[in-house]
């Protein structure tokens, strides 16, 4: 599939300067989905968590589709590359429902509050993993899904999430400004079926704090440009408010 002029195979030329929030948006598109919209993102998340990772069991692997009984919750978050109309990065948002969230069941006594939501599913399509003058495209990818995340989260009133994460999201979820406090684990979970082995995880609470590097992040062109694509007139944010089902 042609995704690019850059691709992790072809022998760059010069590199040139390239400013990834225009380069972000000249190929790539934000999209809110609700659960019957999913579409090819099931078949992604079916190759990312069943195929590759294994680490989630589905219902649905004569279909090569990955869901569960929570989609129907979640606010979906999809970024889809403008020329093949294909899905190049997700993340799902859960609402807690009667006080639980999906990580209900490791944590005994856990009950969530209203403004406490889940992060789950968060991936970056193979075919998106390279390198265009020097932008990693993956990163820019991964980066943009957390701003997304967090966008929704300051116009939501979500005050906290939960996620399963391993050492290398804690780590850029730290330098964006986050508080993380582990609340279970560790979990083994099986790595990248051409890596073998296991990495520990563990289940996180994670909070915005007030820092330099939070406000720094929040003042970056693609994060004012994000925030300006999901709440175009801030004036007037109830009315532009996304709708979640209860």
């Amino acid at each position: 599939m042609q995704i690019s002029a850059c691709t992790r195979k072809q022998k760059q030329p010069k590199q040139i300067d390239i400013d990834p929030c225009a380069y972000f948006f000249e190929h790539f598109n934000i999209r809110i989905v609700s659960a019957d919209q999913l579409g090819p993102v099931l078949n992604l998340r079916y190759k990312i968590y069943c195929e590759e990772n294994d680490w989630v069991g589905t219902r649905y692997a004569d279909r090569k589709i990955e869901k569960d009984e929570h989609d129907e919750r979640a606010l979906h978050c999809v970024i889809e590359h403008k020329d093949t109309k294909k899905p190049a990065a997700y993340v799902r948002l859960i609402k807690s429902l009667d006080g639980r969230l999906p990580i209900s069941d490791h944590i005994h006594d856990f009950h969530a509050t209203p403004n406490e939501w889940e992060i789950s599913r968060l991936l970056v399509c193979s075919s998106f993993r390279y390198i265009c003058n020097e932008v990693k495209i993956t990163s820019l990818l991964f980066n943009a899904l957390l701003l997304i995340s967090r966008t929704i989260a300051r116009h939501e009133n979500i005050k906290s999430f939960y996620l399963i994460a391993e050492p290398r999201l804690v780590n850029v979820l730290v330098k964006m400004g986050y508080d993380l406090e582990i609340v279970s684990g560790p979990y083994k979970m099986r790595q990248h079926a051409k890596k073998g082995g296991t990495i520990l995880r563990y289940i996180y609470r994670v909070t915005e704090k007030a820092s330099v590097d939070s406000r720094n992040v929040l003042r970056s062109r693609l994060a004012k440009e994000i925030e300006h694509t999901l709440y175009p007139v801030k004036s007037h944010l109830n009315a532009n408010k996304f709708r979640f089902n209860n």
